[in-house]
């Protein structure tokens, strides 16, 4: 039995290891991008990843199931925390803290997350899930919607997008 706990926490961490670029995007998109607040979403994506995991029946790619676990975390529990026991905070190395440092200093990337942060949370998830290379289908099936309302909905928030840049940028062009 600990055997299979501990085989059980290994593939865990690695699936969490290779999946820290998608928690750190929502937590960018969802945030306000303070480390503190980063790092407080991140914990809580984590835990509900770990108390996912063991009944995780891979039906779906385990990104897929990442991001949905997260975008949801993101949406509907991050200020409601409910911690087992057993639950074991997630160290943030040096490493990936450091991915997260680089992103957030790229001025177009900065710029990008201020743009999706006033976006409403539903279409925060579908561009993060575009941006990130996600078809319409794949999103489709993460987010719960049928495959032409993701593709009418990308339509409205590129263009909704697009107007927050030039508002931002003091291009008023119609």
């Amino acid at each position: 039995m600990n055997a299979d706990r501990h085989i059980i926490e290994k593939e865990f961490e690695e699936m969490l290891y290779d999946a820290h670029s998608i928690i750190f995007k929502v937590c960018l998109a969802f945030t306000d991008q303070r480390p503190e607040n980063v790092e407080d979403l991140y914990q809580e994506i984590a835990c509900n990843l770990w108390k996912g995991w063991q009944t995780f029946r891979h039906e779906c790619a385990v990104k897929s199931w990442v991001y949905r676990v997260a975008l949801n975390t993101a949406v509907n529990g991050y200020h409601s925390r409910h911690y087992s026991d057993d639950t074991r905070f997630v160290p943030i190395t040096p490493d990936l803290y450091n991915n997260l440092t680089v992103e957030v200093d790229n001025e177009q990337v900065s710029m990008l997350y201020e743009l999706i942060a006033r976006l409403s949370a539903k279409e925060r998830k579908i561009i993060l899930l575009y941006l990130d290379g996600y078809s319409e289908k794949e999103i489709a099936e993460i987010t719960g919607k049928s495959v032409p309302a993701v593709k009418q909905a990308i339509y409205r928030i590129k263009n909704k997008m697009k107007k927050l840049y030039e508002k931002r940028s003091g291009k008023n062009e119609r």
